[in-house]
């Protein structure tokens, strides 16, 4: 790997500069990375080296950064392709596993076609499920559909979260729409008054109806899992420790795309609340194989579909690895997509 950092003086030839980078760059079979310092003065040596396709920062941290990262993936290319004529795929799921890319394709379509960026909670869940995500069962009740509520929720469990549906309420608990552990036989009757409540509580909102879900059973430790997409390296898949204390423990790790079997087990592993998911101190092992796969789903995903900018999966709820357990249950996520003009 090659970093080239130009610091020019007054008699600099800063566009001769690039070209000889971008000249060179050609014969070298090392990634070259060009740090051209100097604001104002070295700009048409940097959008020359763009138009040639050679990554080119503003200082040299960002391109050790840049080319740390083109080292990790390497790794990764070589975990899963020690020959180099075998073809790195990005995708490591069975064939079995079941994606549904045409199911994604039309919810990114519909939320396209709405001129939005942001997914519904809806068609959040939708879209993980498409992918093969573990998630609580649930389903949409839209506004004039209150009479099939009984029949809509015979197939689920005794306990509820009701969570109403609308692009144009950012805090729904603020207006009264959340409502946590509400009994199957009540759901019909607080769908009702959770609309009427947040009709009054926010007039000028279109409301798209309530999300009914099964609530996740008890005695889960909470991971998050989520991607923000760098401009210059792509999507890098995250996964941490969850709960309230997120922020202050701040216990987490990441990786370029795309993620293997091996890559989800060694970020799992470099995680301080990893011994406890192993069963430490005689305590149960936690169902790990769950959240490699939900690692390995979010890195096809994301490979899928690059338009995503950002993903969150919060809470991951993981589950003790015991007879009957749900093993892992995505309960919430948060997508967004760029915007057309981006």
């Amino acid at each position: 790997m090659v970093l080239v950092i130009l610091t020019p003086q007054s008699m600099t030839d800063v566009s001769g500069t690039a070209e000889a980078i971008a000249s060179r760059a050609k014969a070298f079979k090392k990634p070259v990375v060009a740090v051209f310092m100097g604001g104002k003065l070295i700009k048409k040596g940097e959008k020359f080296l763009i138009r040639k396709k050679i990554p080119v920062v503003r200082f040299p941290e960002d391109g050790v950064r840049m080319l740390s990262a083109v080292a990790r993936f390497s790794e990764i290319s070589r975990e899963v392709s020690p020959q180099p004529s075998v073809p790195l795929t990005f995708s490591f799921l069975s064939p079995e596993s079941l994606i549904d890319r045409p199911r994604a394709e039309r919810i990114l379509r519909d939320v396209r076609t709405a001129h939005r960026n942001l997914f519904s909670p809806f068609e959040t869940l939708e879209l993980l499920c498409a992918y093969g995500f573990p998630t609580p069962r649930f389903s949409r009740i839209t506004e004039g559909e209150e009479s099939k509520t009984s029949d809509i929720l015979a197939s689920f469990s005794d306990r509820l979260a009701l969570k109403i549906l609308s692009n144009d309420i950012s805090h729904k608990t603020d207006v009264g729409g959340v409502l946590l552990d509400v009994p199957r036989e009540q759901a019909a009757e607080g769908i009702r008054t959770m609309l009427n409540r947040v009709r009054q509580m926010a007039p000028q909102a279109s409301l798209d109806g309530v999300l009914v879900m099964n609530m996740a059973p008890p005695g889960a430790r909470e991971l998050i899992a989520g991607s923000v997409r760098d401009p210059h390296l792509g999507h890098t898949v995250l996964v941490g420790s969850g709960g309230i204390y997120t922020e202050i423990l701040q216990d987490s790790t990441s990786s370029l795309l795309p993620v293997s079997r091996a890559r989800a087990k060694g970020m799992l592993e470099k995680l301080r609340v990893f011994p406890i998911l192993l069963g430490a101190r005689g305590g149960e092992a936690f169902a790990i194989s769950g959240v490699e796969e939900c690692l390995i789903r979010l890195s096809t995903l994301l490979s899928d579909i690059p338009d995503i900018v950002e993903i969150d999966l919060n809470p991951i709820l993981v589950y003790p690895e015991r007879e009957k357990s749900p093993g892992v249950l995505v309960v919430d996520g948060r997508v967004k997509i760029s915007s057309p003009s981006s």
